[in-house]
């Protein structure tokens, strides 16, 4: 979640129904109305979590590296794949690898085979 901080020295008032207020140096959730009126009040503190972005690059991330295997070792490695965001994952790394038709080929053939299994 994005942290902001209130930089006027203007406080604001959050909310019509309460009397709460926000005072300069003050970091809190500003609502989307607040962000557009007062851009040039409201500073970034800190952006989302950052471990969420490298979660997020884990899970994009191959659980094989392509280039470390003959096509048919490959074949083997990815039998024992069963996640299709994964596989998409390891065919686009040998896309921008090596681009090999057997490699590529053995990833949509273990898609297929998964996707198939779930029906």
């Amino acid at each position: 979640m994005t942290t902001y901080r209130w930089t006027h020295s203007r406080p604001i008032r959050k909310h019509r129904d309460d009397l709460s207020t926000v005072e300069q140096g003050d970091e809190f959730e500003p609502t989307e109305s607040e962000l557009k009126h007062f851009s040039d009040r409201i500073e970034v503190v800190e952006d989302a979590d950052p471990d969420e972005s490298d979660k997020a690059d884990e899970t994009n991330a191959a659980p094989i590296d392509p280039s470390e295997y003959t096509i048919g070792e490959l074949e083997n490695e990815l039998a024992d794949v069963d996640d299709r965001d994964a596989l998409i994952a390891v065919g686009k790394l040998e896309s921008e690898q090596q681009d090999r038709d057997g490699a590529l080929e053995a990833v949509e053939d273990r898609i297929a085979e998964i996707e198939g299994s779930e029906d």
